[in-house]
Parts: C-alpha cells; structure tokens; sequence
C-alpha cells in the first residue's frame, strides 16, 4: 500500500500573508454566519451582495494551506515524539506527551479465510445466516452480489434507500 505524502512547510513558510479582498470576503462569512434566510428578498439581496464579494478563491487557498499545515504539524509531532520511549517523553506542567494504547485492525489472512469462519461459526449455531446478513451494508451486499448500488436499489426499492451525504462546496 502507497504511503500517504505529506507537504512539509519549513517554519518561516507557516505565516501566510492575506490580500485585503481575502479579509473582506472571509469578513462577509462571518458576520452573516448562522443567519437563516427565509424570505425571497433577503436571499437574492444576500446571493447579490455574497457573489460581488472578491477575495474567496485566496481564502479557500487559505483554508486549504491551513489544513496542509496541520497535516504537516502533525506529521512532524509525530515523527519527533516517536524517538526514545514512552518514559521519556515530556511530563511538566507546561507539557505531557504520550501515546494512545497501540490498537489494531483484524485482517483475513486469505480469501477463504472468512468463508471457513463463517460456516464453522453456523455449523456451531454461534450464528445464524441473517444475524451475519444484517451486519452487511448496502455497499457490501452490492459488492457481494456483483450488482450496482443503483441497481439494487431499482430491485428492492421498498428495502432500501438513498440517504444524502454532506455536500462538498469546490472553490477554484
């Protein structure tokens, strides 16, 4: 499996510099933060007023440096307090450091692996085939059958339905 790659900035790269128009349009977000617009006037006043803002492509770059700043953080603080042992890391009262208990993910060793599972924990009435089947997700059962999502969706529409995910706002 691919290592994921993380953007390291160097110290001096952390503070960004803002254009006024970016200070304007992020200004704009916040004080109208929350306010809920119900009447047609108020929302084409505020759409008209929104899009003459300038400055939000440089405030989502900024968002986006942000959140690669943080994964940069991250990753460095990691790196850095993984060196020596758990009794060595920082504890004053101006700084702890520690590390979660390790956990782990459980894994089949083959293919077959879970299909001899499954059947030895029916054989031994551990479990029944609709206990397994109702731990199953739409997208697996769809994997399983080889059928798409929609597909099956079209098949058993008095079963299953489409639950919207959150909206994903793109800014270039």
């Amino acid at each position: 499996m691919a290592k994921k790659e993380i953007v390291l900035f160097a110290p001096q790269d952390i503070v960004p510099e803002l254009s006024k128009k970016a200070m304007n349009a992020y200004a704009f977000a916040f004080k109208n933060a929350g306010i809920e617009l119900v009447d047609d006037d108020d929302i084409a006043d505020f759409v008209s007023r929104r899009n003459s803002v300038d400055g939000w492509r440089e405030l989502d770059e900024l968002r986006s440096f942000f959140e690669k700043a943080a994964a940069s953080i991250k990753s460095l603080e990691k790196h850095t307090f993984n060196v020596g042992s758990p009794d060595e890391l920082p504890n004053t009262k101006e700084l702890s450091v520690s590390w979660d208990k390790q956990s782990c993910t459980y894994e089949w060793m083959e293919d077959v692996g879970q299909v001899a599972v499954v059947n030895d924990l029916i054989k031994k009435d551990m479990v029944s085939v609709e206990q397994l089947l109702c731990t199953m997700s739409v997208s697996q059962i769809s994997k399983a059958s080889g059928l798409k999502q929609d597909k099956l969706m079209e098949l058993y529409p008095q079963y299953i339905c489409a639950k919207e995910s959150e909206r994903k706002l793109r800014i270039k």
